[in-house]
């Protein structure tokens, strides 16, 4: 299993991309579409603050099967998340024409 440490910089890496996608799909999209967007950039911003702040405190430290089952169900929950996001994305997108 990798280390928290590992883990919180996987989730960096990963907010910082939904974050550029993000950040330049608000530069190509009509006037009207920039607060969902906005909208957007924020929830990725807490989902990073979020993740990352859950990838500290697993459940049950002192049991390896829970901790691991823990940071199992972190990772398809973040997955689920991040790809709410980006078909979000995908929507303003086409929506825009762009």
């Amino acid at each position: 299993m990798a280390s928290i440490k590992h883990l919180k910089r996987e989730i960096e890496y990963v907010g910082a991309d939904l974050f550029d996608a993000a950040f330049y799909l608000r530069g190509i999209v009509k006037p009207e579409q920039i607060k969902d967007v906005d909208l957007i950039l924020n929830r990725v911003l807490e989902w990073i603050d979020e993740s990352i702040l859950r990838a500290g405190h697993p459940d049950g430290k002192d049991n390896p099967q829970l901790v691991q089952a823990y940071y199992r169900n972190l990772r398809a929950q973040m997955a689920n998340q991040v790809d709410e996001m980006f078909a979000e994305m995908n929507e303003i997108s086409a929506a825009s024409g762009k």
